[in-house]
């Protein structure tokens, strides 16, 4: 009926206006009409039926994707908490280490009884001694300078939930590609045309850092491309970069979800 619709120029609060009243009237009221205006109000409750389908899809999209944010945020939020013990004793360690090692080889320069030869010799074993802790200690830091890369693990544990929830949503939604933002578009249209997702897939609405992320020892994770796609299409929506085909009924709502 799509293109009845566009010719005689149902908009979406038309359509609204129109099936309100069917749902608020009688069967009697209706009949009473001619029926041109007849199958002009129904096919108004028709469009208007279709529309709110249409936002219960984006509602629900935004919605379960909001969740998986929360979800995943809270147990990085929860990893970082257990390991800020650990992290604090390591920063001391390594701070008294470097303190430690100044403080040595000031002592060094100061012995009067040592040549200058003798004191780049004690100097050169104290260093030696000193880098093998401090190597030590930076190994343990390592934990805590991937805390970046631990998030993508979170978000990546959300995806098989989400891709069971959203990948036919996903699928159904018609997007205004004259009006969206071509990166988002072609990763959509990527996604409803591919039953296999791979590294051909595109990467150009993913931050920097998130294309990073999306490799693993050179092997592609599909699982938190596909997350990171619903995140990103869900914030699109919001923020008016990704536009529906058929206009919402609360796409004013949805932008300032």
């Amino acid at each position: 009926m799509k293109e009845i619709i566009d010719t005689v120029e149902i908009t979406p609060k038309i359509a609204q206006y129109y099936a309100k009243w069917v749902e608020k009237g009688q069967t009697s009221q209706l009949n009473q009409t001619n029926t041109l205006n007849q199958k002009f109000t129904l096919l108004s409750f028709v469009f208007y039926q279709y529309l709110i389908r249409n936002d219960n899809l984006i509602d629900r999209f935004i919605s379960t994707v909001q969740s998986a944010k929360n979800s995943s945020f809270r147990a990085q939020k929860d990893f970082s908490f257990e390991l800020e013990p650990q992290k604090n004793r390591v920063m001391q360690s390594l701070e008294d280490a470097y303190l430690s090692t100044l403080n040595d080889i000031e002592a060094v320069i100061s012995d009067e009884k040592l040549s200058a030869v003798k004191k780049v010799d004690a100097i050169s074993l104290l260093v030696e001694k000193k880098t093998s802790l401090l190597k030590n200690i930076l190994s343990e830091k390592k934990v805590f300078d991937t805390v970046v890369e631990n998030k993508y693990d979170f978000i990546e544990k959300k995806s098989i939930s989400l891709q069971g929830k959203l990948s036919g949503v996903l699928k159904a939604i018609e997007f205004d590609e004259k009006h969206s933002n071509k990166n988002i578009i072609a990763a959509i249209k990527h996604f409803k045309d591919t039953s296999n997702i791979t590294t051909t897939a595109p990467r150009e609405f993913l931050s920097e850092e998130e294309q990073t992320a999306i490799y693993d020892s050179g092997k592609f994770r599909v699982s938190l491309y596909k997350a990171l796609l619903f995140f990103h299409v869900s914030d699109a929506i919001k923020n008016g970069t990704l536009n529906l085909t058929i206009l919402s009924l609360n796409i004013v709502t949805l932008r300032i979800i």
